[in-house]
């Protein structure tokens, strides 16, 4: 989102964030015997917002998510890709 972005849009984003962090830790909870891993969804919110920074480059640089920006998102670690 860039500067053209209302702070009310980017606090609702942000919020949309939150619970798809809280979704994907409980679901890794549900499926796996998870060791406690410190700030599990710290991390998990990080992860989300890089693939999100990965997505809208590719969305601002060609009115779309191109097939070489999600094997980027991909070929990182990440959760939210998987």
């Amino acid at each position: 989102m860039g500067a053209g972005v209302s702070v009310q849009v980017r606090n609702t984003d942000m919020l949309g964030n939150a619970a798809l962090t809280r979704m994907r830790v409980d679901q890794f909870n549900q499926l796996f015997d998870m060791p406690r891993v410190p700030d599990l969804e710290l991390r998990l919110a990080i992860a989300l917002a890089v693939s999100e920074g990965v997505w809208t480059l590719s969305d601002s640089s060609h009115k779309r998510i191109t097939d070489a920006f999600i094997e980027e998102s991909a070929s990182n670690p990440n959760p939210f890709t998987m």
